[in-house]
């Protein structure tokens, strides 16, 4: 309705597996939301509703607002237990088809973080129990559920596609410490991330490096987890 206005609507689906259903009568079921919240429901689902709003301010400075909120449970066919994100973006063209970018996010997965608090429900499931995760790992939020962060970033993209970035984050992780649930931190912790970044094109490849540091350790399952991480890598399509 609105030039720069984008909204979107997202919905994943669990379902199958072993021991259960997978015949198109259980997908009709868990599609329709059809025993949802009770003991013959279908599957695993998470739905939400986003939006994003771009404007110029200048003629080389334009800035936008995004938010998101998901919802882990299902409430009069309306998402519920919900967890939120919102940001907000300054870019600035300069010269040489150059620009410069500021970003600001904060992101809560305590299911409805603003409003009764629900630990241990986001990416969970009482029928899938490793829930809504691969190999341990959370198929959204990177730092799992039961987390607050807050993050500031900044790139420099130059006109020959070379790009420059850093960002900063604040992370309270697992905040009620439970032992169920988030795989990234198995206690409560807080601690700061910093984040650099950098990708040139060079020998007819696109090359990257990173750096990554932490305050402090990571109480974590996953032990390759290091205060200081580096990575580089020369990529080449044909």
């Amino acid at each position: 309705p609105l030039k720069g206005l984008e909204f979107g609507m997202s919905r994943a689906m669990q379902w199958g597996g072993e021991g259960r259903d997978e015949d198109l009568s259980t997908f009709w079921k868990s599609l329709t939301s059809q025993g949802e919240n009770t003991a013959k429901q279908a599957g695993n689902q998470l739905a939400g509703f986003d939006v994003r709003y771009g404007f110029a301010l200048t003629d080389t400075l334009g800035a936008a607002f995004h938010a998101q909120t998901i919802g882990e449970d299902e409430a009069g066919y309306m998402p519920s237990r919900r967890t939120h994100q919102a940001g907000v973006q300054l870019s600035q063209t300069l010269e040489d088809s150059a620009f410069l970018k500021y970003e600001l996010e904060y992101a809560n997965t305590i299911a409805d973080g603003f409003e009764t608090v629900f630990y241990n429900t986001t990416y969970e499931h009482s029928l899938y129990e490793s829930g809504y995760r691969y190999h341990g790992r959370t198929l959204g939020a990177s730092f799992d559920n039961d987390s607050e962060v807050l993050s500031f970033g900044m790139s420099l993209q130059n006109g020959d596609g070379s790009l420059w970035s850093a960002r900063a984050s604040y992370l309270q992780l697992n905040e009620d410490g439970g032992v169920r649930g988030n795989g990234v931190s198995l206690s409560a912790q807080s601690l700061y991330m910093a984040e650099f970044y950098h990708q040139c094109f060079i020998f007819d490849g696109r090359f990257k490096a990173g750096l990554t540091y932490l305050s402090k350790d990571v109480d974590t399952a996953f032990t390759y987890v290091e205060r200081l991480a580096a990575s580089v890598s020369w990529e080449y399509r044909y």
